[in-house]
């Protein structure tokens, strides 16, 4: 279901690492929506299937990303690291609270899809454009800190 796509430049941060990350996260979502898409199609059992694999990619695939994103913010003394971090288990949480209502509540699964679908969406594009530009910017500044650090140590006398 996967396919290959090329991450909007508006939603690139800068890190090759983090921009492919964030396109496989888009990816997820585009699949989401074509489910969503041609629901009609299918019984409540293939949606229900096909649903669980993609929940399944999303949570093992954000549980990755937000590990790699909190240790490069680790490395770099992020100042605003526990307040990104914090922002990170509020997603997993609520990706959690509309599986567990969901279950709970019984409703079909492409009403439970698209709730899922419409949030992730929001907090994608939120997050990336807000929090993730943000960190972006503290590194490019840290690294022109250093670089002008330099600069200025191979410029001094000995």
């Amino acid at each position: 279901m996967l396919e290959q796509i090329e991450l909007p430049l508006q939603y690139k941060i800068g890190n090759e690492k983090i921009d492919e990350q964030h396109t496989q996260l888009f990816i997820i979502l585009m699949d989401m929506a074509k489910l969503i898409k041609n629901d009609a199609k299918k019984n409540e059992k293939q949606i229900e299937e096909e649903m669980n694999i993609l929940l399944s990619s999303l949570r093992s695939y954000t549980q990755g990303h937000f590990q790699y994103e909190e240790r490069h913010m680790e490395k770099m003394k992020y100042p605003d690291f526990e307040n990104h971090k914090n922002m990170h288990k509020a997603f997993v949480d609520k990706i959690f609270d509309i599986q567990k209502n969901a279950l709970k509540q019984k409703k079909e699964k492409i009403l439970v899809l698209r709730e899922m679908a419409s949030y992730l969406k929001d907090w994608l594009m939120n997050h990336i454009l807000q929090e993730d530009k943000k960190y972006c910017l503290y590194e490019k500044e840290l690294t022109q800190q250093l670089i002008s650090e330099n600069k200025m140590k191979a410029q001094s006398p000995t």
